[in-house]
């Protein structure tokens, strides 16, 4: 291999190609070599820059002290990186450098290669974020409430104004103190607060707890709210606090003020004094809500039991609103309805004791049950000519069943006789009523058991009813068991045959429900015999129809048809299914079913179509061809828990990594960028081990340059002895011979 340019130009020219500054030195550092980002910096063409000091053009803070890193470099040894601010035209640009000595080959230091990053891109976005937070901060410490931002670890990273002053504390002297030691609530020690839980479900948690702060109990709320980065990672979580103090205070007076109104203490008033704000408005607002109410309550109560006593008020003159003006209307309206009712009582009394028995109370002048009142005084005076009468009325309105109500009317004599005889037969024939609705009443709601107290009644009336209660017991105790055999079946609990003896139509129940529990248990024994041989896998196993009859039968029948329809899929799903066990994929299920064995069908074909794609995909990846990756991602996981598409996925793009490494490597190859290896850390396993042998073969490649290199260098100094020693093959001998010729050849022309 021959070069037309010599060594020095070549590694200039490598060195134009790194976008990174690049500056070597000589040890009392002379620049002897600078790349064009570098140039570009100091704003210099290379013949300004070269042969000067460096740190008079670069002027950074480390040169002044004389400690810079490429002095420490070359003194020590050993490449050494640091941090500072250059100097350049007027401007201070931060800055991090790296600095290696070069050693020649007796191994004394000869300079030093430097090489740096321009941090003010990097400082500004800092400087940024800096102001960020401490507007942020300003913004929260005017917040009234108190939030308080934790890590992970549940210590405190931030805590504003409001915060502190919960604790009677200054926020730096909080910062890093493990929140729950403060708050000491219920659910802290166990994990399970609000804010570990809005962490754990990436949500915002909103719940109440109390704080025992101190000697103090505080009841509050609390809203937390995760922190997730820009990876998507939850670095901690941010706490809004509510002091529910006052209003746990309000709402336990309104609870008291209701509490007493139940209880009719209705003088009971809350302390409004003790709240703040709009809880003091509540508060005085439920107080005047009972004053307006109770004040006009009290004066109706006071109306109302002087009139039941018979002390008839005076009307009342107030002036009320609304309801409680309706109220008082009223309360005047029956004041004047019983003036009315008492001075037409002592006028008719008046005339009865004149002897004007002809005189009346005019009606039209009541209304309701007043008017009925005068009515019924007005009918009495008419009645007293004729209690015979009313007395043959009775006996006729008994005899047809329709009682009527006992006389109250006041007779003398035999009419008083007679008036207490009839009320006496009402009283019997309504007992005898309505003992027998209560048994009527109850025989309706399902009360069997319920009967009549004979005691209360006489003679024959008494005979009726110990006859009624005896039919019931009769009734009752057959009808019982039925019920209970009936219920006990109903509830799949089968009990044994009925063996007690009954008549008639009892008898004719006892063998029915007998016979219903054959048939229950012979279908019970049927369904047991079906599902063993299920378990035990006998698909085949029918139960005898015959043995059962009516819809027990269609049961048994629709269980065999059942059976019959099922296995036959199984059989054609069990022999897809077996041929895929040993990757025979070439078969699906060709019948058509229907309902839901044509969905397992499906299935079954939709896994042997999908296990076919993937087979293709493999061959097709074996043949270099990775153009089904798209048709992958587009369609993506199958389902949550689908690991074979994306790893699918992950075996496309390592692959299209690889091959775009290796595309790079070639490109950088063609021009000329031979220090350019491949990155193996962004792969794993062997597509590791593909670019480590890479990198490996592009050393092997670039030793036996080195080398001439190095001679070329000698020679261009001077030194006229070196000469490629080191062992060649191939192309490599032939470079090595041709610089081998130049030394040579410059030795015959010295």
């Amino acid at each position: 291999m021959t070069f037309d340019r010599d060594d020095l130009g070549f590694c200039q020219n490598v060195l134009n190609g790194v976008a990174t500054p690049v500056i070597q030195i000589s040890p009392d550092r002379t620049i002897q070599m600078i790349n064009d980002a570098a140039l570009e910096i100091l704003a210099l063409t290379r013949e300004q820059a070269v042969g000067q000091k460096c740190h008079e053009l670069f002027r950074t803070d480390d040169c002044d002290g004389g400690e810079c890193a490429t002095l420490r470099a070359m003194r020590e040894k050993r490449k050494i990186e640091s941090e500072t601010v250059a100097h350049i035209r007027g401007k201070d640009i931060p800055i991090h450098y790296y600095a290696s000595p070069l050693f020649n080959d007796s191994g004394e230091v000869i300079g030093a290669v430097e090489y740096f990053e321009n941090l003010t891109e990097i400082k500004k976005k800092e400087d940024d974020l800096r102001r960020a937070g401490k507007e942020i901060q300003g913004v929260l410490n005017g917040v009234a409430t108190p939030v308080i931002a934790i890590d992970m670890s549940q210590k405190i990273t931030y805590i504003n104004n409001a915060g502190a002053d919960l604790f009677q504390k200054k926020p730096e002297d909080l910062i890093g103190t493990i929140c729950h030691t403060l708050f000491q609530n219920d659910v802290c020690q166990g994990g399970n607060c609000a804010t570990m839980r809005s962490i754990r479900e990436r949500r915002v948690i909103t719940e109440e707890t109390v704080a025992h702060i101190g000697s103090r109990d505080i009841p509050i709320l609390i809203t937390a709210t995760p922190i997730v980065n820009d990876e998507g990672v939850c670095t901690g979580a941010v706490e809004f606090i509510i002091d529910l103090t006052s209003q746990k205070a309000a709402i336990q007076d309104v609870l008291t003020l209701t509490r007493a109104a139940v209880e009719g203490r209705l003088n009971t008033r809350a302390d409004a004094s003790k709240h703040q704000g709009d809880f003091r408005k509540i508060v005085e607002g439920v107080n005047d809500t009972l004053d307006a109410v109770i004040v006009p309550l009290n004066v109706a109560a006071g109306y109302v039991d002087r009139i039941s006593k018979g002390d008839i008020p005076e009307k009342i003159t107030d002036t009320y609103y609304g309801d409680f003006n309706t109220i008082k209307n009223n309360l005047n309206q029956c004041i004047d309805a019983v003036n009315a009712l008492v001075a037409d009582a002592n006028m008719l009394s008046k005339a009865a004791v004149e002897g004007r028995l002809n005189t009346r109370a005019d009606t039209s002048k009541h209304q309701g049950d007043f008017r009925k009142i005068v009515e019924g005084v007005n009918d009495t005076l008419d009645a007293v000519i004729g209690p015979l009468n009313v007395a043959a009325r009775y006996v006729d309105d008994i005899s047809r069943g329709d009682i009527p109500a006992k006389i109250t009317d006041n007779y003398n004599g035999d009419f008083n006789t007679i008036k207490n005889n009839l009320n006496q037969c009402i009283d019997a024939v309504n007992a005898l009523v309505a003992d027998a609705n209560m048994l009527s009443k109850a025989a309706v709601e399902g009360r069997l058991n319920t009967r009549a107290d004979a005691s209360k009644h006489q003679g024959d009336f008494r005979k009726i009813v110990e006859g009624v209660n005896d039919t019931l017991d009769a009734v009752i105790g057959p009808l019982n068991v039925a019920a209970r055999y009936v219920d006990d079946i109903s509830r799949g609990d089968i009990p044994a045959k009925i063996t007690d003896n009954y008549n008639g139509d009892f008898n004719t129940i006892k063998n029915n429900l007998n016979s219903c529990i054959d048939a229950v248990n012979a279908l019970v024994a049927d369904a047991n015999m079906l599902s063993k041989a299920a378990v035990e896998g006998r698909l085949n196993t029918r139960a005898d129809t015959s043995k059962h009859q009516g819809d027990f039968r269609k049961i048994v029948e629709g269980v065999n048809d059942t059976l019959d329809a099922v296995i036959g899929p199984l059989h054609d799903i069990s022999a897809v299914l077996k041929r895929m066990a040993v990757n025979d994929y070439s078969h699906g299920i060709e019948k058509k079913y229907l309902g839901d064995f044509a969905l397992v069908a499906s299935d079954v074909n939709e896994v042997r179509d999908r296990v076919n794609h993937i087979a293709n995909s493999i061959i097709q990846i074996s043949n270099g061809d990775l153009s089904e990756y798209n048709n992958f991602v587009k369609g993506g996981k199958r389902s949550d828990e689908d690991i074979l598409v994306p790893a699918f996925i992950k075996v496309y793009e390592t692959l299209q990594a690889l091959q775009n490494e290796l595309i790079r490597l070639t490109e950088a190859s063609k021009a000329g960028k031979l220090s350019e290896r491949g990155n193996p850390d962004q792969f794993k396993g062997a597509y590791a081990d593909v670019i480590r042998g890479m990198n490996q073969m592009l050393d092997e490649i670039l030793i036996p340059i080195g080398e001439g290199n190095r001679i070329l260098e000698q020679i261009r100094g001077g030194n006229l002895r070196e000469k490629v020693e080191i062992v060649c093959h191939g192309d490599h001998e032939k470079m090595k011979n041709a610089i081998n010729g130049v030394h040579l050849w410059r030795v015959l022309h010295q």
